[in-house]
């Protein structure tokens, strides 16, 4: 049988264990891995919503501190969406990009 919480526990787990991985890899210096991992736990995010949406902006509060930081006043939601491609952009461009980043 379907169950919407556990199936969303399941994608929220997998979602910290990547966001972990990408914190050790930013430590470590490889950005572009730490890239790659931030993308994978967003998506696996998505997914955890998607099952799980009735309390999923309390769970996310609770599960990531940080988001408290970074929410548009009290709205776990945005109305805005954004999407990135590196395209033909060196690695050393994109690295660039992404330690610029962090500093803002």
């Amino acid at each position: 049988m379907y169950d919407p919480e556990a199936e969303a526990r399941e994608w929220r787990e997998d979602a910290k264990r990547d966001y972990r991985d990408a914190e050790k890899t930013i430590e470590d210096g490889n950005y572009i891995r730490a890239c790659f991992y931030c993308h994978q736990a967003a998506e696996k995010i998505i997914k955890a919503l998607y099952h799980f949406e009735g309390v999923t902006a309390r769970l996310m509060r609770e599960e990531f501190l940080k988001l408290k930081d970074l929410l548009w006043g009290d709205s776990f939601w945005s109305d805005s969406y954004f999407l990135a491609s590196t395209g033909q952009v060196s690695l050393i461009v994109l690295k660039g990009y992404v330690e610029e980043q962090q500093s803002a």
